[in-house]
C-alpha cells in the first residue's frame, strides 16, 4: 500500500486522520517527496551495515581461528546485564515506532511524551554499559598496554573456587590450565604482593619469589615455555576484547547519535517547529533507532550467549 492510499485510507471514519504533509518545492507530489525521504535513509543504513559488516566478519575469523579462547574469554561478560540492555532497547524500540504513529495523526505531545521515553531507555542502556566497561577495566580486560590476563583469570578463580572446581569452570579453560599446570612445576605463582615491589612481570601474573624471610625484594624466574604458552592465550583473548570494545563501543556511539537526534525532535515539538508539520523527520529518527536496535539484537548472542 502506498503512503497515498493510507492518508486516504485514513481520511473519513472514525479515528484519527493522517497529517495533511507540506509539498516542498524541488518535489512533484507527496509520493516522490516521501520516497526520496525513504531511500535517502535506506541508502545511509546500507553504508552502516556494511561499517558494522567489516567488524562481524572479523568476529567470525576470530571465533573459527581461536574458538576455545573465544569460549574462555567470553564468559567475561555480564549475560545479566546484557539481557537488561536488551530488554531497554526492546521497550525503546516500541516507544519509537509507536512515536512515529502518532506522529502521523499530528499528536504532538504524545509524539514528544513518547521519544522522551525513548531518550530514557538510551541514557538507561548506556549507563548499564558504562558500568560493564568500568568492570572489565578494573579486572584488567581492556585491552590496552595495561591488559592483565592472568589478573582477570586469577581474580575469577579465588571468587569462584569455593563452589566451582577448575575442570568445572567454563571460563578456566586454556589459558589457566597453563597457568594451573605452570604453577605446579614450579614455573610460575601467582601473585600476592604484599611488601614486595611490583615489576612490569609481577603485574602480569609471572613471580618466582625468594623464600628468604629476609630478602624483600622479588626475583621475577618464569621458564620460557611456560611463559609462552600462557602469552600466546593472553594474546587471543586480547582479541577477543579489542573485537567486544570495537563493536560495543562503535554501537555505543550510535545510541548517542541517535539521543542527540530525538532530543533535538522533542524541542522541534515542543517549539511546534515548521519541520515537525511533516511526519517524515520523526519516521527517518524512528527507522535509524530501529537499525540501532537491530544491531544490538545480533551483538547480543554473538557474545554473550553463543558458545
Amino acid at each position: 500500500m502506498s503512503l497515498k492510499s493510507m492518508e486516504n485510507a485514513a481520511v473519513g471514519g472514525s479515528g484519527h486522520h493522517m497529517i495533511e504533509q507540506k509539498l516542498s518545492v524541488q518535489f512533484e507530489d507527496l509520493d516522490q517527496q516521501n520516497e526520496s525521504y525513504i531511500v535517502g535513509m535506506w541508502s545511509f543504513l546500507v553504508t552502516e551495515v556494511m561499517f558494522f559488516g567489516a567488524l562481524f566478519l572479523a568476529y567470525t575469523l576470530y571465533r573459527t581461528m581461536y574458538f576455545n579462547t573465544y569460549l574462555e574469554a567470553h564468559h567475561f561478560l555480564d549475560v545479566k546485564l546484557g539481557t537488561l540492555n536488551t530488554l531497554v532497547l526492546l521497550s525503546s524500540s516500541l516507544s519509537a515506532a509507536l512515536a512515529v504513529f502518532y506522529a502521523q495523526h499530528g499528536q504532538r505531545i504524545k509524539v514528544a511524551l513518547l521519544l522522551v521515553f525513548t531518550c530514557i531507555c538510551a541514557f538507561g542502556f548506556m549507563g548499564i554499559k558504562f558500568v560493564e566497561y568500568t568492570s572489565k577495566i578494573n579486572e584488567g580486560l581492556l585491552p590496552d598496554q595495561n591488559f592483565n590476563y592472568a589478573k582477570a583469570l586469577t581474580v575469577f578463580h579465588e571468587h569462584h573456587k569455593p563452589a566451582v572446581g577448575v575442570e568445572e569452570n567454563p571460563r578456566a579453560n586454556v589459558a589457566w590450565e597453563q597457568l594451573e599446570l605452570a604453577r605446579k612445576t614450579n614455573q610460575v605463582s601467582f601473585v600476592e604482593p604484599m611488601d614486595n615491589p611490583k615489576t612490569a612481570e609481577v603485574e602480569a601474573g609471572f613471580d618466582n619469589r625468594v623464600t628468604s624471610a629476609s630478602d624483600t625484594t622479588t626475583r621475577v624466574v618464569v621458564k620460557s615455555a611456560a611463559r609462552e604458552r600462557f602469552d600466546i592465550e593472553a594474546g587471543k583473548a586480547k582479541i577477543f576484547f579489542s573485537i567486544y570494545f570495537c563493536m560495543t563501543g562503535l554501537h555505543g556511539i550510535h545510541v548517542i547519535i541517535g539521543i542527540i537526534c530525538m532530543v533535538t525532535l522533542i524541542l522541534m515539538y515542543l517549539t511546534k517547529h515548521e519541520a515537525v508539520d511533516d511526519y517524515m523527520p520523526t519516521e527517518m529518527v524512528g527507522l535509524y533507532w530501529h537499525f540501532v536496535d537491530i544491531v544490538w539484537i545480533f551483538l547480543f548472542p554473538l557474545m554473550y550467549l553463543i558458545s
